[in-house]
């Protein structure tokens, strides 16, 4: 088992490109900055995709209440991203000021993935959020079960696996217990020693799930985040931002 502690935490990077997780992550944000002096480095990152659609000719937005159809302007739209990177800034000075920790906010365009990624060589965590979707609000989520872990963290036995989990047991208040790791697929064998390691780090034991379920036990789940090593191939990470609905934790 890999005995390397964390560190202490220097700089938590909130990666966003809308209004609606941002309560969330910052209350996860707060969570892990507890009894901490870190700063907490906010990122807009303006959806560079969405404002290459709205600059097409036959692009059209629907009013999602309405059923208007109008065309979509890219000044309009511009507009909007700069209202919402305001909203953003507000909240990230109130949540720093209530945590007394320095902050900072900027803002970029691109793929929130990949500007995160990059933020995150200057960060020790890096927190993604993701646009709420139309079909979840018209919906409405399908929330998880009372007895449903709070914390999920993806374990593969590497040093920054390890230091998510210790990320996770904050997340968790400190409840092992609570946390549910989810596991890369391979033998029975890998499975059952990968467990081990994880419980001996929690002084725990963990519950395992079917790994090849991965992507059905995240969509529409309520949890507090989920958690892993920034490591991971791009592609499982693009599939995590795209279906966990929850805030997504980064560790270095």
């Amino acid at each position: 088992m890999s005995a390397t502690a964390a560190p202490a935490l220097r700089r938590v990077l909130l990666a966003v490109h809308g209004i609606e997780p941002t309560s969330a992550l910052l209350s996860t944000a707060g969570a892990l900055l507890q009894g901490a002096q870190a700063e907490l480095a906010g990122l807009f990152v303006e959806d560079a995709q969405l404002l290459r659609l709205a600059a097409l000719p036959f692009t059209r937005e629907i009013g999602l209440a309405s059923g208007t159809v109008r065309s979509l302007e890219v000044l309009d739209l511009e507009r909007a991203l700069r209202t919402q990177a305001e909203q953003v800034r507000q909240l990230l000075a109130q949540t720093a000021a209530a945590l007394h920790v320095p902050w900072s906010f900027r803002i970029t365009r691109g793929s929130l993935l990949d500007e995160a990624l990059v933020g995150a060589a200057h960060a020790d965590l890096v927190l993604i959020g993701q646009r709420t979707r139309a079909v979840q609000r018209s919906l409405g989520r399908r929330d998880a079960a009372p007895s449903e872990p709070m914390v999920s963290a993806l374990f593969d036995a590497t040093d920054a696996a390890f230091r998510a989990l210790d990320a996770a047991l904050q997340l968790a208040q400190g409840h092992a217990e609570s946390i549910t790791l989810l596991l890369p697929a391979g033998s029975t064998a890998d499975t059952e020693r990968l467990r081990q390691l994880a419980a001996q780090r929690l002084q725990v034991a963990v519950h395992v799930p079917g790994v090849e379920t991965l992507s059905a036990r995240l969509a529409y789940r309520r949890r507090r985040a989920l958690v892993l090593a920034t490591g991971f191939a791009r592609a499982d990470l693009a599939m995590l931002v795209e279906t966990a609905d929850c805030p997504l934790v980064l560790v270095r």
